[in-house]
C-alpha cells in the first residue's frame, strides 16, 4: 500500500513539473488583441534617409566665471584682459609711505601660463596700461571695452617669456602711486591694468583667473621696499579682480562643416525629422554621433574631449529649452557620440521637435575650434548619425 502511494505521488509530481515548464507555449495567444502586442524596432538616420539640417553661428557667453584669462591673437580669435590688485599694508608700511621714507627697490609682476592656443613657437608679446575708469569684472563684456579709459603708455618692461612663467618689470612710479592710495585715510583702491597683445602676436596664452582652483598660480605683483637704516620687505599682492574679453569672426572652412568654438563663442544647431516613429512610443535608447574634421579643427594645450548638447525651443532663433538638462557627447577616435534618449522621447511624446544646440563643453576656458561634419556632407557615412531603438504597439 505504501509502495503504491509512492508511485502515485511520483507521477503527480512529474506532471506538475511538466506543466510548469519555463518555455512559454502558444495557448491563449489568439485571445490577445493586436492592440496589446508590442514590437521592439530600430531605425537609424542613414538607412532610413532621415531628413536633417544643421548650421553654426556666434552666440553670447558670459566669461566672468572662466577659470582662465586669455591674452593674444591667432586665426579668427583675439583676446585682451584686465587685472586689479588690491593692496593692504600693515601699519608700519603705511607710516613709512605717508612719511615719504619708503623706497621701492623693484616692482615686478609674475604670471603662470597654463594654456596655449597655436604653436608654442609662434610670436607673442603684449603691453600693459594703467586703467583710469572704474570697471566690474562681473558685468564687463566686449561692449564695455569701447568705453574703458586707459593710458597709452606701456607700464611694463624687460618682459621674460618662459613656458611656465612670464615676468616683467612694472613701472615703479605707478607702484608708488598704488601704495600711496592704499596708505591713504580712505584706502582708495587702484583701478588696475589693461593687457593688450601687440600687432605681431600670433598666439593666445591663458593664465589662471581668480576662480582657478590653485590660488598660488594667480598673477602676483611683487614690490620690494626699503626704509633706509630700518628694514627691507617684500609686498606680494595677488590679483583680486579679473576678466578677459574675447572677440573674433566665424570660422571659414569647408561648406560641408559646422563649427563649435570657445570664447567667441561659436555654436551649432542640428535638427532631424523623426516623424516616422509612431505616437505613444517608448524610446529605449537614442544615440547621436558627429564626425569631426581634424584638418579644420584647432585645439590648444587643453583638449576638448566633450561636446555639450541642449534642447532647443526654437530652431530658427536658436532659443534654448530650459526645461531639459544638458547632456554630453564624448570624443572617440573619429567622432563625438552620446545618449540623447530623453530628448527624443520628448520629441515623440510632445510631437514637437525643435532640434538641438551643440557647443564645446569647455567653451568658457578655451578658444579651441572643432569642425564637425554637417548635414550637407556629401558622404552619407560622415553625416550626423542618429540611431533609435524603440518599443511600439503593433
Amino acid at each position: 500500500m505504501v509502495r503504491l502511494f509512492k508511485v502515485i505521488l511520483t507521477l503527480l509530481l512529474f506532471f506538475i513539473f511538466m506543466s510548469c515548464s519555463d518555455e512559454p507555449n502558444l495557448v491563449g495567444v489568439g485571445l490577445l488583441s493586436n492592440s496589446d502586442l508590442l514590437d521592439v524596432a530600430q531605425v537609424n538616420s542613414m538607412q532610413a534617409k532621415l531628413q536633417q539640417q544643421s548650421k553654426f553661428y556666434t552666440d553670447s557667453l558670459n566669461l566672468t566665471s572662466s577659470k582662465i584669462l586669455m591674452l593674444g591673437k591667432h586665426d579668427n580669435v583675439e583676446s585682451t584682459m584686465l587685472m586689479k590688485f588690491l593692496i593692504f599694508l600693515p601699519d608700519s608700511l603705511k607710516e613709512a609711505v605717508n612719511n615719504k621714507t619708503l623706497q621701492i627697490l623693484s616692482s615686478t609682476i609674475e604670471m603662470d601660463p597654463i594654456y596655449t592656443y597655436a604653436d608654442k613657437s609662434n610670436p607673442f608679446d603684449f603691453t600693459v596700461h594703467k586703467i583710469n575708469s572704474s570697471w566690474n569684472s562681473l558685468t564687463f563684456t566686449k561692449d564695455s571695452l569701447a568705453s574703458l579709459d586707459y593710458d597709452d603708455v606701456d607700464r611694463s618692461s624687460n618682459r621674460v617669456y618662459e613656458d611656465t612663467l612670464i615676468t616683467f618689470d612694472f613701472d615703479q612710479e605707478l607702484a608708488k602711486e598704488w601704495l600711496e592710495l592704499s596708505a591713504s585715510a580712505d584706502q582708495v583702491s587702484n583701478k588696475g591694468l589693461y593687457f593688450n597683445y601687440t600687432p605681431g602676436s600670433d598666439k593666445i596664452i591663458g593664465f589662471p583667473a581668480i576662480s582657478y582652483s590653485n590660488e598660488n598660480k594667480l598673477a602676483r605683483l611683487k614690490i620690494i621696499v626699503e626704509v633706509p637704516n630700518s628694514f627691507v620687505d617684500t609686498i606680494v599682492v595677488p590679483v583680486t579682480s579679473d576678466v578677459h574679453v574675447v572677440d573674433g569672426e566665424l570660422p571659414i572652412g569647408n561648406s560641408e562643416n559646422i563649427f563649435v568654438q570657445g570664447g567667441i563663442t561659436v555654436r551649432s544647431s542640428f535638427k532631424i525629422d523623426i516623424s516616422m516613429i509612431p505616437d505613444n512610443t517608448i524610446i529605449n535608447k537614442a544615440t547621436l554621433r558627429f564626425y569631426y574634421d581634424d584638418s579644420e579643427s584647432l585645439i590648444g594645450t587643453k583638449p576638448s574631449d566633450s561636446l555639450g548638447v541642449l534642447a532647443l525651443s526654437d530652431y530658427e532663433l536658436n532659443k534654448i529649452d530650459k526645461t531639459l538638462a544638458p547632456t554630453l557627447l564624448r570624443k572617440d577616435s573619429t567622432f563625438y557620440s552620446g545618449d540623447i534618449t530623453g530628448y527624443v522621447q520628448r520629441w515623440v511624446s510632445d510631437q514637437e521637435n525643435n532640434g538641438l544646440q551643440i557647443f564645446l563643453a569647455n567653451e568658457l576656458s578655451t578658444v579651441n575650434k572643432v569642425a564637425l561634419k554637417g548635414s550637407s556632407t556629401a558622404d552619407e557615412n560622415l553625416k550626423p548619425y542618429l540611431e533609435i531603438i524603440y518599443t511600439a504597439k503593433k
